[in-house]
């Protein structure tokens, strides 16, 4: 039984995940969802907001809200088009959200964090992403 449960334990301290760094970067999302509803018929419904952290596989956003129209951002089989205005440029990625909170209204920050995972980036956005990752590190 102590054989497993060691086993267990070097399992869960040997899982490796992405270094995140904490920065605050302006993004805007659009719901792949909502793509389709426009308002005044010219441009889809976005968010705007900015990062709490990132890494190379995924990001910290901070909104004021979970909603874009009638639309959550992070229910079941929710995708994001996400654009990180980044210091020199900006690049678009596809996201999943994979959890999210509400943030204490007494702290620094109000609104939602929410976490989401990069599932599509293009090979040239990936390059600028890590470019930048290696300059805040």
């Amino acid at each position: 039984m102590r054989q497993i449960a060691a086993r267990l334990r070097e399992f869960a301290n040997n899982r490796r995940y992405a270094t995140r760094y904490p920065v605050r970067l302006p993004f805007s999302i659009v719901s792949a969802g909502t793509k389709a509803r426009v308002i005044n018929a010219s441009r889809p419904l976005t968010l705007d907001g900015y990062t709490y952290d990132i890494s190379s596989t995924g990001v910290g956003l901070i909104t004021s809200t979970i909603r874009i129209g009638g639309s959550y951002l992070v229910g079941s089989d929710c995708s994001l088009d996400l654009t990180l205005r980044l210091p020199k440029e900006s690049i678009q990625m596809l996201v999943n959200p994979v959890r999210y909170e509400k943030l204490d209204e007494d702290k620094n920050e109000t609104g939602f964090l929410i976490g989401v995972n990069i599932i599509e980036i293009s090979n040239s956005n990936s390059t600028k992403l890590d470019a930048y990752l290696r300059t805040i590190r």
